[in-house]
């Protein structure tokens, strides 16, 4: 069983990163103010239920421009205060401390305080699906202050011109450019891009553990398998002793071929969800099939950068993230001038056509669309698959009740969406002073919505903490994958994958069934899915 450090740094094997590239040189890197790198108190009134506002301001610099001592000192710090948060009975400061396989008990605290508290964290905290909705809505509300920089709490910088750091403005030119591919009316179009990912995975996974042919030639007791990087590893299969110990049936004699077949053992997360959505992005931004395990290393590295923004997160993968933002860019110049993705002709130029002012030297935004796909879209479409999965298989007779009838795929999905949504957390600041739920709020103050919470709120949803996909239509709308910004041209395909996702595995794995416990990673307070999901079929 792996460690509570193990499972912190744990990484979908997305393709390995052998060799870590160097990050841009720090004069690259437009600085930040100066900023004080102590601890600092909050205003004297700034009390919370756990004691007063203490704060890390944000690192001084952008990670790429800060030495890796720098980095960790600042991480380290900011660590510690959400333990002593956490330690003084902070509900949100425990969901930043990323150690609970189940969050929910700890958004049910929060709802407690009210619909909108003040955390010891620094953090105006919402739980309430009324005021989450009026939140991500809110035009005085962004991702970064008024100059595009973070504020307190806000934990690193990656650039103002990075994908997942764009303002409002920036993401209203930018869709320009997205809607007609992405778009909700337009995404339906991929489709064919999806189910043919999808069932390609699957097809190499069952290949790789089929049963053998009587007399086909001898095994090594190996065989060939896609994992999450699309390139062909060794894996043993079921019937080959992993250590090589003699078994009783070493010396059985051939299977009956009329006999059924063993059953199908794999893992949801490593051996389909992750591969079949970074498949599922490899052909739409075009990237060639001989490139899908570089494309893989690199989502795997950025999947950390939703997380490194709010919480600590190990000093590897915060800059885990900047390398794989550099060698994400490397391999979309190098893809072929007539790239057969559907992406790639339309926001395929190096600046997608944005151009941020607040930038030094009239930099651009570098592929700001196919950078959130990478970073944001393929790991939360996989996490949409487990989260879905695993709650189908949790009582008896759901998955069955799937396979049955097909159509209600896309009920699942918006359930899933509702109930343990791959992404848990939003952010904003105030641009100027504003109301919420009647507490006045100061320009630079950080808004969290828990929108994994806000779909198991009593005053929105009937039995809220019940997973029914038969819930009636017509009530409120999750707010997961909602509020535009770095969701907008994410969710569309998110949804269209997921449902491509589970119509492959209904059809193909009718007997699908958990075949062990769900292992989930640690420091992951953002996002959320099963690290592993061992099940047979």
């Amino acid at each position: 069983m792996p460690s509570e450090d193990q499972r912190a740094d744990a990484q979908p094997p997305l393709g390995r990163a052998d060799a870590q590239p160097p990050l841009e040189p720090a004069d690259t890197q437009p600085p930040l103010e100066p900023a004080d790198t102590q601890p600092s108190l909050g205003p004297t009134d700034a009390q919370t239920p756990f004691g007063p506002v203490v704060t890390q301001p944000p690192l001084g610099r952008t990670v790429g421009a800060a030495t890796y001592g720098e980095l960790g000192h600042h991480l380290m710090e900011t660590r510690g205060l959400e333990w002593l948060h956490g330690a003084n009975g902070d509900p949100y400061a425990l969901v930043l401390r990323g150690l609970a396989d189940d969050p929910y008990p700890l958004y049910e605290r929060v709802r407690e305080l009210g619909p909108l508290y003040r955390s010891p964290t620094g953090s105006w905290v919402t739980a309430d699906h009324a005021v989450a909705r009026e939140v991500l809505a809110h035009p005085l509300l962004d991702v970064r202050a008024a100059d595009g920089w973070p504020v307190p709490p806000q934990v690193v910088s990656y650039g103002a011109g990075q994908a997942l750091e764009l303002d409002r403005a920036a993401h209203e030119r930018l869709a320009e450019r997205w809607q007609q591919v992405l778009g909700a009316e337009h995404v339906d179009g991929l489709r064919a891009y999806a189910e043919r990912a999808c069932e390609e995975v699957l097809d190499g996974l069952l290949a790789s553990r089929a049963r053998p042919v009587p007399g086909a030639p001898a095994s090594d007791g190996h065989a060939a398998s896609t994992g999450l990087s699309g390139k062909p590893t060794r894996q043993p299969t079921p019937s080959a002793p992993a250590t090589g110990e003699r078994t009783p049936d070493d010396h059985a004699t051939p299977t009956d071929p009329a006999s059924p077949p063993p059953p199908t053992a794999f893992d949801l997360m490593t051996d389909f969800a992750r591969p079949a959505a970074v498949a599922t992005v490899a052909a739409v931004l075009g990237v060639p099939r001989e490139r899908y395990a570089d494309l893989a290393s690199c989502c795997e590295r950025l999947a950390a950068w939703p997380d490194a923004l709010v919480s600590a997160q190990p000093p590897t993968r915060v800059r885990g993230v900047a390398s794989g933002l550099a060698d994400l860019h490397a391999l979309l110049d190098s893809r072929p001038a007539a790239a057969d993705g559907p992406l790639s002709s339309v926001a395929g130029s190096a600046d997608g056509g944005l151009t941020d002012g607040r930038l030094a030297d009239g930099a651009t935004a570098r592929y700001p669309v196919e950078t959130l796909l990478c970073a944001h879209g393929a790991i939360a479409a996989a996490h949409l698959v487990g989260n879905a999965v695993v709650a189908l298989l949790s009582r008896p007779g759901r998955w069955r009740a799937l396979c049955a009838e097909p159509g209600l795929i896309p009920a699942v999905v918006e359930e899933t969406l509702r109930y343990d949504p791959p992404v848990q957390m939003d952010e904003r600041v105030a641009l100027k002073d504003v109301e919420l739920a009647g507490h006045h709020l100061a320009a630079g103050s950080h808004i969290v919505v828990l929108t994994g919470a806000t779909g198991r709120d009593a005053a929105a949803f009937a039995a809220p903490h019940r997973f029914d996909p038969a819930r009636a239509a017509g009530g409120p709308a999750p707010l997961a994958l909602s509020g535009g910004f770095h969701h907008g041209p994410v969710a569309p395909l998110v949804r269209l994958h997921a449902g491509a996702a589970l119509a492959a595995l209904a059809h193909r794995l009718p007997g699908l069934r958990q075949a062990g416990p769900v292992l989930r990673p640690r420091r992951t307070p953002v996002t959320r899915g099963p690290l592993t999901v061992p099940v047979t079929a």
